[in-house]
């Protein structure tokens, strides 16, 4: 109630919420606009403000912000600083990402100071702030091919595709997901098609190993589409082929971060890979 900033979304700043001492504060507004109050304390004073028509005749749209609150304001303004709360023994101060509300990652720009109930403070490191290698010829991420003379490491702010919409309204980045297709001249061993595609997981996903279930249960199903024009299709993770056939695969969650593939051959011996997609497993601890 006396956090500025966690008001600033519906209120904005510097209006009649806000005074220059530590101040919590309500708003409130009755329906069809009737009356309307503010509340408010420091450590040495309360106030109340209640704004409306004796006969109970609704006034024009005027809310707890715009008629209660500059009174209430002017009160404390002569009343003056109440000091600073005190701060409650069962709580302590951690800072945190805004963006995931979680610990400060390597990655993250800023950090803040939010106060919790001791044993509440989030466990986890941000993960939303990336540090991606990117192919600057394409715009995509960095291939095994990719010469290092060509890669240039960019921050993204990555959330789940479900966000991507939003993001792209707020005039955020995406984050690639696609590897580049340029392969170096000379090296076709292993070339990029579209013909094979995976379709789960998706990159990007993170996956969470249950502390109770048994390892041998904790699996992702692999799910993916080949042309019919390849032949030996296979999964591959890190770099490791997977025994399990194409149609039926399944990989052991391994806590990491780790990449998986397709791949496939055609009808004249060529290489063939999927673009790559990157998944994070954190342990059940």
């Amino acid at each position: 109630m006396s956090d500025y900033e966690a008001r600033e979304p519906a209120f904005g700043r510097g209006g009649p919420l806000e005074l220059p001492f530590p101040c919590a504060v309500k708003t409130g507004t009755s329906k069809d606009y009737r009356d309307n109050w503010t509340v408010g304390y420091t450590p040495r004073h309360t106030v109340a403000v209640w704004v409306g028509n004796f006969d109970g005749s609704p006034m024009q749209w005027i809310s707890g912000v715009t008629g209660a609150a500059p009174i209430f304001k002017a009160v404390f303004q002569l009343l003056g600083s109440g000091g600073a709360f005190e701060e409650h023994p069962r709580t302590v101060k951690a800072q945190i990402c805004p963006a995931s509300g979680l610990q400060p990652g390597a990655a993250c720009p800023g950090a803040r100071t939010e106060v919790f109930l001791a044993g509440t403070v989030p466990p986890d490191t941000c993960n939303v702030h990336q540090i991606l290698r990117i192919d600057r010829r394409t715009g995509l991420l960095a291939g095994n091919d990719t010469p290092e003379s060509e890669v240039v490491s960019e921050l993204f702010t990555v959330y789940s595709p479900e966000y991507h919409p939003w993001m792209q309204e707020q005039g955020m980045r995406l984050p690639p997901v696609a590897y580049t297709t340029l392969v170096a001249a000379g090296n076709d061993s292993l070339r990029y098609t579209d013909r094979l595609i995976i379709q789960y997981p998706t990159s990007g996903a993170t996956f969470q190993i249950d502390p109770v279930l048994r390892p041998e249960y904790q699996h992702v199903r692999l799910v993916g589409n080949a042309d019919r024009s390849l032949t030996d299709v296979s999964w591959w993770v890190d770099d490791q082929l997977l025994s399990t056939s194409f149609d039926k695969a399944t990989w052991m969650l391994t806590p990491g971060t780790h990449r998986i593939e397709l791949r496939a051959h055609g009808h004249h011996g060529e290489s063939y890979r999927s673009r790559p997609v990157t998944i994070h497993v954190r342990d059940s601890g």
